[in-house]
């Protein structure tokens, strides 16, 4: 009877009972299923793409470029305008400088040239040379003033 009644009550336990299923009371361990792991290759939930927006009519900077450009050499070429007229503006200093100088000399010769003259006439000398030559200091009578 006894394996009579174990065969039924195998039919009856395979019958209800899932075969993957822990009986609570078997002698038998409780085998625990592996962990299920997201699995790695799943693209993440994906957002929906905005939707593009209109593109906005840029303008090119062509024009304003070209007119940088300009304006850079425009710039240049008035530094080198201004750096070529103070240039010359240095040259005609130099010049102005150097005829004053120049005059300064001449006016210290004139100078000296004057005390030479004046210190080489004797009026002593010169009246012994024209007592000498017949000529004498003139009289009243010779003497015409002018106004």
């Amino acid at each position: 009877m006894s394996e009579e009644f174990f065969n039924n009550n195998q039919e009856f336990i395979d019958a209800h009972v899932p075969k993957d299923e822990y009986i609570p009371g078997s002698a038998a361990p409780k085998i625990a299923e592996p962990e299920k792991k997201p699995d790695i290759h799943l693209e993440p939930e994906q957002k929906p793409k905005p939707e593009p927006k209109p593109k906005e009519h840029r303008p090119t900077y062509r024009f304003s470029s070209l007119l940088t450009v300009l304006g850079v050499v425009i710039v240049a070429l008035c530094a080198f305008f201004l750096l070529t007229r103070e240039v010359q503006i240095q040259q005609q200093k130099d010049k102005i400088l150097e005829t004053k100088q120049r005059i300064e000399e001449l006016y210290n010769q004139r100078d000296s040239l004057a005390v030479r003259y004046n210190s080489a006439i004797d009026l002593d000398n010169i009246r012994a040379d024209a007592a000498s030559l017949g000529m004498h200091v003139p009289n009243e009578g010779q003497i015409v003033k002018m106004d």
